[in-house]
């Protein structure tokens, strides 16, 4: 469980009654440990399924002249309805606005739909906007962690704004961490396809190791079938890779890189990405991967996930990022300092 640094980044006794911390019912571990950082409360929430399946929300106390950051994060599982999770982060906002709210943030730490954020054939949405202005579009702002792709933060203006976290730092620490531990060296950074190069690049500067991006061909239409026939790597005798993604889905792509990272000499194979979404056979997939460590935060839940890999999952704590995200908007500060702007990138 996240805590405050030493009061660094705990509210006032002012801002405690002024803010509203709420959660819905997707991760509320998560959203726990986001006003444990900030020495408050999570406010009291009724949130309801009817017999016919219809959801109902009330806030138990007045949220009115409130600024009410509402933490819902959007995942699929065996438990978790993906929608109705999204609908019932619209029915937060809405009950907010109409109680009076003075503001109202949405915080998604895993944002739906976040790469369906281009018209990628005919006759098709772009689903990204949708979700944007439509689902969350009440709020008066949004806030999201590592977004699949920045060019989404178009989707708002200037009165809504689309704000950005990134988990970068908190996994690269994770990270040297787990380089230290392991005693080996000569890494290099690896992007599994092209769309991962500028974020493997951004990693490769800061941990100050060589960069190598790997090449795939997906089938048309479906992004979830992979054919790594073309997918060529160098020779890796006497080198560790670290793969780097904004997320990880159902694994394939992974696994079948870090066969071909394997099959190529590499040493120690870690994998790094801030959303384990770990869909599908996705355990199964990674387990027999030859993936040493796999390194990923908590933005959604990460119980599954845990007892499935076990000593081969590594979680990094994503509330102390929200947390200070949260802490600067209500001060008014900065928040792409506690990045160095890489959340822009």
């Amino acid at each position: 469980m996240a805590e405050a640094h030493d009061t660094e980044w705990a509210f006032s006794p002012q801002q405690c009654e002024e803010v509203a911390i709420v959660t819905g019912r997707v991760h509320p571990q998560l959203a726990s440990g986001v006003a444990e950082f900030l020495g408050t409360k999570l406010d009291p929430i009724e949130i309801k399924d009817f017999p016919n399946g219809e959801v109902g929300v009330r806030y138990e106390r007045s949220v009115r002249g409130r600024d009410v950051y509402i933490l819902q994060t959007h995942f699929q599982s065996p438990e978790q309805d993906l929608h109705r999770g999204i609908f019932e982060h619209s029915l937060m906002i809405d009950a907010a606005k109409r109680a009076g709210a003075r503001s109202v943030i949405a915080v998604a730490p895993h944002i739906g739909y976040g790469r369906q954020d281009r018209k990628a054939d005919g006759r098709v949405p772009i689903s990204a906007a949708m979700m944007i202005k439509r689902q969350l579009g009440a709020a008066n702002a949004i806030v999201a962690v590592d977004l699949h792709s920045q060019q989404a933060q178009g989707f708002t203006d200037e009165e809504r704004p689309l704000v950005t976290l990134t988990a970068f730092n908190a996994l690269a620490d994770a990270v040297n961490s787990e380089i230290g531990e392991l005693h080996n060296d000569d890494w290099v950074v690896v992007a599994p396809d092209a769309g991962g190069a500028k974020l493997a690049d951004d990693w490769s500067d800061e941990l100050r190791l060589d960069f190598l991006g790997l090449s795939k061909v997906r089938s048309r239409g479906d992004s979830s079938t992979f054919t790594d026939g073309k997918i060529v790597v160098p020779d890796l005798t006497d080198h560790n890779v670290l793969i780097v993604d904004d997320m990880i889905d159902t694994g394939e792509t992974m696994a079948r890189s870090v066969q071909k990272i394997i099959a190529a000499g590499a040493g120690s194979v870690l994998l790094a990405a801030t959303h384990g979404l770990f869909s599908k056979d996705a355990f199964r997939v990674l387990i027999d991967s030859g993936i040493d460590r796999i390194i990923t935060t908590n933005t959604v839940p990460v119980v599954r996930a845990e007892q499935a890999l076990g000593n081969q999952l590594r979680i990094v704590d994503i509330a102390p990022v929200i947390g200070a995200g949260i802490f600067q908007m209500v001060n008014g500060r900065s928040v792409s300092e506690l990045s160095g702007s890489r959340n822009h990138r």
